[in-house]
């Protein structure tokens, strides 16, 4: 079964041909994939090297770990699966409009309560907001 391994501290010029080469040596290489930036489309100094089964895979861990290439030190180890959650961007959903909206239920409720107006009374046409008007009887809301 195949083994996937991650290889840090790379140098942004080295190449999967490089990578390639260089994992041959301590067996059969599966796949290479130099991770590159997706604004800039330059490496961003790791890949993940594929070897064919695991003794070749702990092979290489045991032979390249620590190598030079092009002037710096590789790491070699066992990839770790993608956790949840990754990738960043994107989030953000909570923060200051979720306080906003509490803020604004907050007033509105003493709003009501300053007006006179129970809590779960419904506004309509009988009962005119003071922010809208009045609102026809088949629109009117709980605002409880």
């Amino acid at each position: 079964m195949a083994k996937r391994l991650y290889v840090g501290n790379l140098a942004y010029s080295v190449t999967e041909a490089d990578l390639r080469e260089v994992f041959t040596e301590t067996g059969n290489v599966a796949d290479v994939k130099v991770v590159l930036d997706r604004e800039s489309g330059r490496p961003r100094g790791f890949a993940f090297v594929e070897m064919s089964t695991d003794d070749e895979a702990a092979k290489a861990m045991g032979t390249l770990n620590g190598r030079e290439i092009q002037g710096r030190a590789i790491s070699v180890s066992e990839a770790r699966e993608r956790g949840g959650g990754g990738g960043g961007g994107g989030g953000g959903g909570g923060g200051r409009g979720t306080a906003v909206v509490a803020l604004v239920v907050a007033a509105v409720a003493s709003a009501r309560v300053a007006a006179g107006r129970p809590q779960g009374s419904r506004v309509g046409p009988s009962t005119p907001c003071g922010w809208c008007g009045d609102v026809p009887a088949r629109q009117g809301w709980d605002l409880s």
